[in-house]
């Protein structure tokens, strides 16, 4: 991993959008517009959507003593919103708690007439940014009749003032770092009697900047591709998952207790994700249901009605509350059924929780605001579709936030693409959905195809070793000299130092890092290349690298080659490792004829012929080996010593010779004896190996007895293959005193084919006795690569 300096934990990764050119345009929720309803008793809370056409949602809750508020206050007049309470003693307080659905970034907040009398205005104010930290205000300006006790802690000098003087006002902004829930406490302040009175205090309009991180003038609850690397937001993070916690702990719901004497059932969703849909199911027991006030309420402290005053007399609440439902619970006269959680659409839309992250308690929050019945909770049960947030390099930047979310030194926006017809961005985005348009298929552009070149399962710009060939994207990537795995000091934008240009933190103004040719055959010269002209980068060509075998001391081992070593010799292919051929190690080949294989009745007296350390290694087949002590064994990187990157050199479509497994989609054939023998019940003994850098499964592995008749493929192990192979493979890995015996089947406890072949592996197969005919017999290796260089 990483080293993350400690600011990076810290401050949130969704940050400072504004160092990098947004132009995304400033909100206001504006109480001359959105309103507070004056009331007796007060009015608590309210929620408002899509304020100021941000799309943003924002909910204002006021808890603590709120009891102590005056007559028909707060309410909203020109541009803020008053309080005006009655406190009865120096402890009381009432907390604002505001909640924003997607972070934003605040600017000029302000509160007025913060002065004295025999009240001491005070407040205290914090922000919680994305990560659930809490963060305090910049740019903080006060009135001269304010004093800072500390940041965000700031009370009246004992000045009395009118609302219109700035003397008493504080203002300030959380414009470096964003922020989803913005909290003050107004209480009293040091110099206050212990009987105050004449509470007021105004709070101004609330200017906001939604986040773009990417600067490129779509907020990020609006944007498709928040880093603009070109990978949607949805790829870069899990698959779509339900997660679902019930409560039944039934409980009375008190009559006439509206707001504050209600019953609570607590949902706890341990996972952090994204929220894209919610569902809830409600079973209550309640006559004349019109009573009830029922509201969920997420972790952020954003609420929904579920159900507020609606159906007059009639009995009970059962429903499955979703936004897609056709029947509005509003005006509905059904009496429901316990149990029978029929579909309604809330009174208020639950989509206002998407794109919060759903970990935490939420709260199913039950009222009776009318006197006469109290009302029976017997169950619920929340159910959160959500998308898993990812950070795939353990770097504290989320995978759709990260422009190498690998750490491998390439951008995700090239690893992304392939090699031949890479597309840099364009820099336009013409329907503004936050997608470049070379990769938006609505402007005409292609998506990105997010390449698997070694078919492991995980896509290229997420696997440290895209070519599995043993030496990293990052040793292979943009700079032999570098050191990797990569350190130092990583940006809001998952780039190290070492990537950022001049060692600037540049943002996401360079999602390719300058890569606008990735093909060092043609042009390009930001990567490297170790095989030219077969037009790809160095970290997606094949070579041996350090495909690696385990060889344990006096016990024979069957290894293979992994590419063509050319002209070098056994000493020279092993020796620097093994030590000196004939006394440190020896290797032989089985005696028969060119196409390796032995003629017998059993595989326990197989014949052999020592290798002398001059001889030349092949691919395809299989040694056996003995060593005089332990070794890992890898078949060195150098160009002088590998001839080719990938063997064998004859590679098609599968679709070509009708395999159809969704597994890979080429082959590469290699030739096996035929079945011709001069006594019954012999079989031949065929030595083969695994002859490429990547492991693969002997499920995968095709044969084909080809007649006159017949070309058709057939997995191992079919009954199509029974008269021709045996259905079993087998490995040497014994202390016997020679390759003789010791055999054993690749899978012990039930031999067949679903065991994987390791890079460098050697096996051994038999061929059975036929005389009806002179087939051809073929092996198919897969190549899950797509790649025939």
């Amino acid at each position: 991993m990483k080293h993350i300096h400690a600011w990076v934990k810290m401050v949130t990764f969704l940050t400072i959008s504004i160092l990098f050119g947004t132009t995304v345009q400033a909100a206001t929720l504006d109480w001359d517009v959105v309103g507070w309803p004056a009331t007796t008793p007060a009015t608590t809370s309210q929620n408002y959507i899509d304020v100021d056409g941000s799309g943003i949602n924002i909910s204002v809750t006021m808890t603590g003593d709120t009891n102590r508020f005056t007559s028909n206050t707060p309410y909203d007049v020109t541009d803020a919103i008053v309080y005006y309470p009655d406190y009865a003693d120096n402890v009381e307080q009432i907390t604002t708690t505001i909640t924003f659905s997607s972070p934003v970034m605040l600017t000029g907040l302000n509160w007025r007439d913060i002065d004295s009398g025999t009240f001491n205005d005070h407040i205290i104010i914090s922000a919680i940014d994305t990560n659930g930290a809490t963060v305090l205000p910049n740019n903080v300006v006060l009135g001269n009749a304010i004093v800072e006790n500390a940041v965000g802690d700031y009370e009246s000098d004992g000045t009395s003032l009118s609302d219109t003087n700035a003397r008493g006002w504080v203002t300030l902004d959380f414009n470096q770092v964003a922020i989803t829930k913005l909290t003050f406490v107004y209480t009293n302040g040091s110099l206050a009697n212990s009987n105050p009175d004449a509470q007021l205090m105004y709070f101004d309009n609330i200017v906001f900047d939604p986040l773009d991180t990417d600067g490129d003038g779509v907020p990020n609850h609006i944007d498709i591709d928040d880093d603009n690397d070109g990978i949607l937001d949805t790829l870069e993070r899990s698959p779509v998952l339900d997660q679902s916690v019930a409560n039944t702990s039934s409980g009375i719901i008190p009559d006439n207790g509206s707001p504050n004497n209600c019953l609570d059932r607590i949902f706890t969703i341990p996972d952090s994700s994204v929220v894209t849909d919610v569902k809830i199911k409600v079973d209550i027991e309640h006559t004349w249901r019109n009573d009830l006030i029922i509201q969920l309420i997420s972790p952020w402290g954003n609420s929904v009605d579920l159900i507020r005053n609606e159906g007059d007399s009639d009995n009970n609440l059962s429903a499955e509350f979703f936004d897609a439902a056709t029947t509005s619970i509003v005006g509905d006269n059904t009496n429901f059924i316990l149990g029978s959680f029929l579909p309604r659409k809330p009174e208020e839309l639950l989509s206002i929780f998407n794109g919060e992250d759903p970990q935490g308690d939420w709260t199913l929050h039950m009222c009776d605001d009318a006197g006469a019945d109290e009302g029976t909770f017997n169950e619920a049960n929340l159910t959160i579709n959500y998308l898993h947030n990812l950070d795939s390099d353990g770097d504290g930047i989320l995978d759709y936030l990260d422009l190498d979310s690998d750490n491998d030194g390439i951008p995700d926006n090239v690893e992304a693409q392939s090699t031949v017809g890479y597309t840099a961005p364009t820099g336009i985005d013409t329907d503004g959905d936050g997608l470049d348009d070379a990769y938006d298929p609505d402007n005409g552009g292609t998506a990105v195809p997010l390449p698997d070149l070694d078919g492991d399962g995980i896509r290229d710009n997420l696997d440290s070793d895209s070519d599995n060939d043993g030496y990293t994207d990052c040793e292979e990537g943009l700079d032999p000299t570098q050191n990797c795995p990569l350190t130092g000091e990583v940006g809001i934008n998952g780039l190290t130092d070492f990537l950022e240009q001049g060692g600037t933190d540049q943002g996401y103004t360079s999602t390719n890092n300058g890569i606008t040719n990735p093909n060092p055959d043609n042009g390009g010269t930001d990567l490297q290349n170790e095989v030219a002209g077969n037009d790809e980068a160095a970290y997606r060509e094949f070579l041996c690298g350090k495909a690696l075998i385990h060889l344990t001391a006096y016990n024979w081992r069957l290894i293979s080659l992994p590419c063509d070593t050319g002209s070098n010799t056994v000493s020279e292919v092993f020796g620097s490792q093994l030590g000196t051929y004939d006394i440190d190690f020896v290797m032989y080949k089985q005696t028969g004829t060119s196409d390796h294989y032995e003629v017998n009745a059993t595989h326990t007296n197989t014949d052999k012929t020592k290798l002398a350390g001059a001889d030349l290694l092949e691919q395809e087949i299989s040694y056996w080996i003995i060593t005089a002590a332990d070794h890992d064994v890898t078949i060195p990187k150098t160009q002088a010593m590998i001839d080719k990157g990938l063997a064998p050199t004859t590679t098609q479509d599968a679709s070509s010779v009708n395999i159809t497994n969704p597994n890979f989609s080429k082959i590469a054939q290699g030739q096996l004896p035929n079945n011709i023998m001069s006594q019954s019940g012999n079989i031949k003994k065929y030595m083969a190996g695994n002859p490429f850098p990547y492991t693969f499964d002997l499920s995968n592995l095709y044969f084909k007895h080809q007649t006159a008749a017949s070309d058709i493929f057939n997995p191992m192990g079919d009954n199509a293959n029974d008269s021709f192979i045996s259905a079993i493979v087998y490995k040497h890995d014994s202390p016997d005193t020679g390759p003789s015996v010791g055999y054993e089947a690749v899978t012990a406890s039930t031999p067949g084919f679903n065991a994987p072949i390791q890079p460098m592996e050697g096996f051994f197969i038999k061929l059975l006795e036929e005389n009806t005919d002179n087939g051809v017999n073929t092996f198919s290796y897969p190549l899950t690569y797509g790649n025939d260089n």
